[in-house]
């Protein structure tokens, strides 16, 4: 079964320094039944302002991956460490038993990234990051892994029972989605438009699937991009 849920559903927030939608409750938007997906905690699409950004903040037993669309954010840790995450590059943070981190934009540019956390599969994993560049990595007309922890080679490692897909589908190209009845899915359109299992998804839509046992049917009539968020039920 797939569910839409419409780009003017997402709750916004402006606060000058930022501009973002939340696709979950977060913060202190709560809403019953909209917590999570799955492994799936969070997904934000957050535009950060130039010198700014998040201070020092705790994390604990979650996986939480960045994935650059545009600009960079600068990344410090409680234990020294130092990254600076370029669009086109994901990283990830297993906090595990427990970390800080703040989140910058150091740039004089708007910084543009998908916030995306799991739950991972087994507690009191030490903290330990991850980062890799997919700029030059096709995501044309195929699903490329960006984050796994299902064993897929080339992806950032998550310690958990899921995955972050990423494509452009060009005018008219389809493809199946393989699925059985224990997973949850996001789709959400980053551009364009997208077909999900006939379910017309346009930009800033979500479509989620929860219970369905054959494969997706994913196409685009006119072209659009997007991210795919597999996990265990």
């Amino acid at each position: 079964m797939v569910t839409r849920i419409p780009a003017h559903e997402r709750h916004f927030v402006d606060l000058s320094w930022i501009q973002a939608y939340w696709l979950f409750s977060y913060g202190e938007w709560y809403v019953p039944g909209n917590v999570r997906l799955g492994k799936l905690r969070v997904f934000n699409d957050d535009l950060i302002q130039p010198g700014e950004g998040f201070g020092m903040h705790p994390h604990e037993e979650l996986e939480l991956v960045t994935i650059m669309l545009v600009g960079q954010l600068t990344i410090t840790d409680d234990a020294g460490e130092r990254t600076v995450v370029h669009a086109g590059e994901v990283h990830r943070i297993s906090a595990g038993t427990g970390t800080r981190h703040a989140e910058r934009n150091q740039s004089s540019d708007p910084a543009r990234y998908y916030q995306v956390w799991i739950f991972p599969d087994k507690p009191g994993l030490a903290p330990s990051h991850e980062q890799k560049d997919f700029t030059h990595a096709s995501r044309q007309d195929q699903l490329l892994t960006v984050a796994s922890g299902r064993g897929q080679p080339g992806a950032v490692t998550m310690h958990a029972d899921a995955s972050i897909s990423l494509s452009t589908f060009s005018p008219a190209f389809a493809l199946e989605y393989p699925i059985t009845g224990d997973r949850c899915v996001l789709m959400y359109v980053t551009s364009g438009s997208i077909s999900l299992n006939g379910t017309l998804l346009e930009q800033g839509d979500q479509g989620r699937v929860i219970g369905e046992a054959n494969a997706l049917s994913l196409a685009s009539a006119t072209g659009g991009s997007f991210v795919l968020v597999d996990s265990a039920a």
